[in-house]
């Protein structure tokens, strides 16, 4: 009976033995299987960390896009204001050349006409003795002057 007792604590210890070995080859499975666990998570960190990054550059892409643009409208409308203010003081510069001249054209009138208004005074002074007829005289000056006033006229085109 006693080897029968020593053989069975034997079988039981063979058997314990065995399941401990079988408890540490589990206990590093597990080990083994918590490290790839956490490679797995990091990695898939890693990926969502790139795609927020990705959508990060896009949002970013998009807004250079659209500030590009702003900046080609702004661009031709400066143009267009510049083109604008030139063809108004263009104009402007025109407008002054334009009174300058007939400011000038109206000085030679006056002096046309005072030229004038001396000779017919001298006429007047000489044809002292015949009667005058001043209505002629003065429709004469008239058509003197509305001849030159047409002549000083811009004309047109």
């Amino acid at each position: 009976m006693r080897t029968q007792e020593k053989e069975q604590i034997k079988t039981l210890n063979n058997k314990f033995a065995s399941f401990i070995d079988k408890v540490q080859f589990l206990e590093q499975q597990s080990k083994m299987l918590e490290t790839k666990w956490s490679l797995l998570q990091q990695q898939k960190t890693a990926q969502s960390n790139m795609d927020m990054f990705q959508s990060y550059i896009n949002n970013m892409r998009r807004q250079l896009d659209t500030l590009g643009q702003e900046k080609l409208k702004l661009e031709a409308e400066l143009g267009n204001m510049l083109v604008e203010d030139f063809k108004n003081k263009y104009e402007d510069e025109i407008n002054k050349l334009q009174k300058w001249r007939m400011n000038s054209q109206l000085y030679e009138e006056i002096r046309e006409l005072q030229s004038q208004i001396s000779d017919t005074s001298v006429v007047l002074s000489m044809n002292n003795s015949r009667s005058l007829d001043m209505d002629s005289i003065i429709a004469e000056v008239c058509a003197q002057y509305e001849e030159i006033a047409n002549r000083s006229q811009p004309q047109p085109g």
